[in-house]
């Protein structure tokens, strides 16, 4: 099977369409189909692309070798959850987290400080009452009136 033929095995096991396919590479549907058939050869940088944006084993597309697709992390957020044993919940929170607003980041940030650190000594938690985060803003379904109540939340003395 030739480099052309595997990238061709590739795109329709991802059920891809030429265009969707090289859209995501900033390629056209043209070249793409020149690949498949051979009329084009692959360029190293194309090959990494590839790899990167559809999680594929570089040596599967260069020599025929190993599986079609690579076992390692899409992401620097996966990579985390496998360095620290992180399950669904611990990599949804983090998501959620990170595509905060700044503003509700740094209220997140306060409170826990406040909460959990004195000076130099952590407080217990155990002590304390679970904190509910709600991410209104996040859920593309709200209400205007849902957000600005979860933002009066985040910005209260009780958060």
């Amino acid at each position: 099977m030739t480099q052309g033929e595997r990238i061709k095995e590739i795109r329709n096991n991802l059920g891809l369409t030429l265009e969707k396919f090289g859209d995501k590479l900033g390629v056209t549907k043209v070249a793409i189909s020149n690949i498949e058939k051979g009329n084009r050869n692959l360029t190293d940088q194309m090959i990494k692309a590839i790899c990167r944006e559809y999680n594929v084993n570089y040596d599967y597309i260069m020599y025929g070798t190993g599986e079609m697709f690579s076992d390692f992390p899409q992401t620097v957020l996966e990579e985390l959850c496998v360095q620290y044993d992180l399950d669904w919940l611990d990599k949804q929170i983090v998501e959620m987290y990170i595509t905060l607003p700044k503003q509700l980041r740094d209220s997140v940030k306060e409170h826990i400080k406040k909460t959990y650190f004195n000076g130099e000594n952590k407080k217990k938690a155990s002590d304390d009452k679970p904190v509910v985060i709600r991410a209104a803003h996040l859920n593309p379904g709200a209400t205007p009136e849902q957000i600005a109540a979860d933002d009066a939340i985040m910005e209260s003395d009780d958060f």
